[in-house]
């Protein structure tokens, strides 16, 4: 223990020192953006000085980063623009502001995938996995965790394939599996290793130490943890990285504290919260402030205990962070009760139960071990297949092996009978030598018969092997490419789900809504889209040419038109929107309008409504928007129904012989009135009795009747008469239905 305090009173000098030469960096960074000439240059080295900054000051850290993203932008660096985001999520990602981490590297996943950038797009879902952890959502950490560690083994990155598995080493020790997270720590060291990351190295040593220490492991132990801990130092400091010191001197006083020497794991403590406060890290400084407070809570000193506790419950709620809420209920409670509060110390207590249950339920454990056993199983499967094949032809050797046994006995037993056969029988040879030389004669008669046919048949079977060996390998062939390609269009509805609206910002929009999305292949050529922009909500459903990948493509690139008009230009009328993006679309399919020409386009309902005077805005490509609206009698209770129908220009959102500007359709809304845009998959839909199409007149007298039930039951009620039409026949094109509820 006193070598180790020596460790770390030298690191405290050379972690001033490090400052020193991190400060020069930054200098040196300064200069070279000061004489920079070109755009593409100054984004690279903001982006780089944001890095810097990471480890010494947040905010700083932010602000380059922030520059980088207008710079990047103005200049359309796509490549820039995503690592700017990148460095904008880490930075909230510490100042404790998870969602809009998020927000931020969805952005960059968006951009790395335009730009094909593996190494970014691990990047991002390592990020990704952790702000989902950090906001106790573990089976979507899980699920992120892995897809970086397939990209990472897929491209064969030793260095975030290391990252990676101690990220996941670290979820599973939160669950409890000790077992299994020091499996993934211990393998992410050699990874890393291999990779020779000091910074990462040390990591994964400080990993492999907080598994060790907690005593509700059966393997806890102090010699194995100070030995790790004291590698990670060591390293941290050799590779100059602050927040890693700090977070050694956060660990090492926890052995401080199992020792009994609470004076020196509060030095520690201290030491390690100034790092974090330097840095800005406010989940750093939760974490450190609820560890004080437990501390002191030891020492009896129980007034100041509440203080350091109750400051690390405020940070916790404020960066919104579960675990470290459950850990400060918990340490609050022990206080009270310590105290002879125990009325509070119930209180905390109450608290602590309830939200930990909320958090470690049955569900999340069940997803997180079936997403990594999923992935345990892809990968034994290859070593499972080369163990059965040696299985195999071991039980064929040991079959080989007793078959000649057998034979060997039956020899044995054979000449035994016939020896006694002879002897018995030698009587009878002569008289049966002459009926045996006619016997041998006939039977040789019959051996070139026999021998002939025997040929044919193993000609023949020699056929029939080869045609069925040719069968069975292009049979495989087949349903490999056949997966293949599968796989590939369920990570194409993976990509374009992820550009849809969320429920969250459906939700927050829209408030009454449903939506019917129903892809007749797997992906699908219509999409639906919303956002608001100031005082407009403006939402559409469009219905791209062709259906499956072919229409994926093409919904995917109409979202991002849309983006850019609406929520990057704000433009918010509707015969503007579709206008700019008809130009859009010409522009990127370069439609010239040859005769032979591929008519690639969609159709589109597109309407804004004013916020504050309800006045509806409306512009469409041959697809209608209807508006139901309900008016009770004055003589009665009954409500009569009125259906009004906006109907689109006849002419598509691509190059058209008629290309006129599309025309604006205004309608004063009504609260309570029903908005619904349909693609034509539902009117177009085969089926009923004589097989025939649903067709529009039928969709708007449907409207009309379920009109008369809640708009809640809306959705079931339409999913309901389009399955009962189809029936049995296969849906002939995407369906996609948005319903909105003023």
């Amino acid at each position: 223990m006193k070598k180790l305090y020596t460790i770390i009173i030298l690191t405290l000098t050379v972690f001033s020192f490090t400052l020193n030469i991190q400060a020069s960096v930054i200098d040196s960074l300064q200069q070279l953006f000061n004489q920079a000439k070109y755009d593409t240059t100054k984004v690279n080295l903001l982006n780089k000085l944001s890095e810097k900054y990471y480890n010494i000051n947040i905010d700083s850290s932010y602000k380059y980063a922030n520059k980088a993203l207008i710079l990047s932008q103005k200049i359309n660096y796509k490549r820039g623009s995503a690592d700017a985001f990148s460095k904008i999520s880490s930075a909230l990602f510490y100042k404790g502001e998870y969602k809009n981490s998020i927000k931020n590297i969805q952005e960059a996943i968006n951009l790395y995938e335009t730009e094909n950038y593996v190494k970014g797009l691990i990047e991002s879902y390592l990020g990704l996995g952790q702000t989902w952890k950090e906001l106790g959502d573990y089976p979507k950490s899980m699920d992120n965790y892995l897809l970086a560690l397939k990209a990472s083994e897929k491209v064969k990155d030793e260095n975030n394939t290391g990252r990676t598995k101690i990220a996941i080493g670290v979820l599973l020790l939160d669950q409890g599996k000790f077992k299994e997270a020091l499996t993934y720590s211990k393998e992410a060291l050699i990874h890393l290793k291999k990779a020779n990351v000091k910074a990462q190295i040390a990591n994964a040593y400080a990993r492999i130490g907080n598994i060790f220490v907690l005593k509700e492991n059966p393997e806890h132990n102090n010699d194995s943890t100070l030995y790790y801990y004291k590698r990670s130092l060591e390293l941290f400091t050799e590779a100059n990285i602050p927040r890693g010191i700090g977070i050694i001197y956060n660990n090492i006083a926890s052995i401080y504290i199992d020792q009994n020497e609470p004076d020196k794991a509060i030095e520690c403590y201290k030491k390690a919260y100034d790092i974090r406060n330097k840095l800005g890290d406010q989940n750093g400084m939760a974490i450190i402030l609820n560890n004080l407070g437990s501390t002191y809570n030891q020492l009896k000193q129980y007034q100041l205990a509440l203080k350091y506790l109750f400051q690390s419950l405020e940070i916790s709620k404020k960066i919104s962070k579960p675990e470290q809420i459950i850990d400060n209920y918990r340490n609050i409670s022990s206080c009270y009760a310590s105290a002879g509060n125990f009325e509070k110390a119930y209180y905390f207590k109450t608290l602590y139960v309830d939200f930990k249950d909320s958090l470690f339920n049955d569900k999340n454990s069940r997803l997180i071990t079936e997403m990594q056993t999923k992935y345990e199983t892809e990968k034994k499967e290859k070593e499972i297949e080369l163990l059965n094949k040696n299985k195999i032809v071991s039980e064929l050797k040991d079959k080989e092996q007793l078959a000649k046994m057998r034979l060997q006995k039956y020899v044995i037993y054979g000449s035994i009978c016939v020896i006694i056969l002879v002897l018995s029988l030698s009587f009878f040879l002569l008289r049966l030598f002459f009926q045996k030389k006619y016997a041998n004669k006939l039977l040789k008669e019959q051996n070139v018969e026999i021998t002939q046919q025997k040929e044919e048949i193993i000609t023949q079977r020699d056929e029939i092997e080869a045609q069925r060996d040719l069968v069975t390998k292009q049979k495989d062939h087949i349903e490999e490419i056949h997966e293949e390609v599968t796989s590939s269009i369920r990570y194409a509805q993976r990509i374009q789900e992820a550009v849809l609206p969320s429920n969250e910002q459906l939700n927050e929009i829209l408030k009454q809504y449903f939506i019917i999305n129903k892809p007749s292949n797997i992906v699908s050529g219509d999409f639906y889209w919303v956002t608001r922009i100031k005082n407009w909500i403006v939402f559409c459903v469009a219905d791209c040419t062709g259906h499956g990948v072919p229409g994926g493509f093409m919904s995917m690139l109409g979202i991002s038109f849309l983006n850019e008009i609406v929520r990057k230009d704000e433009v918010t009328n509707s015969s503007e929107i579709l206008d700019h993006l008809r130009e859009y679309m010409i522009l990127s399919l370069k439609q010239k309008g040859f005769i032979d020409e591929q008519k690639d386009g969609l159709d589109i309902a597109l309407c804004a409504i004013n916020t504050d005077t309800l006045m509806l805005q409306y512009a469409g490509a041959y697809n209608s928007c209807y508006i139901v609206r309900k008016q009770n009698t004055e003589l009665s209770d009954d409500s009569k129904i009125e259906l009004h129908e906006l109907k689109g220009d006849k002419m598509p959102i691509a190059i058209h012989q008629h290309m006129e500007p599309f025309s604006l359709k205004e309608f004063q809304l009504l609260k309570n009135d029903a908005i619904y845009l349909f693609s034509d998959g539902f009117a177009d839909q085969f089926g009923g009795i004589e097989r025939k199409k649903f067709l529009a007149h039928n969709l708007r007298k449907t409207l009309i009747k379920i009109n008369e039930i809640e708009f809640n039951n809306h959705k079931h009620e339409l999913e309901n008469i389009f399955n009962n039409w189809k029936g049995n026949y296969s849906q002939v094109d995407d369906v996609t239905v948005l319903g909105i509820k003023i």
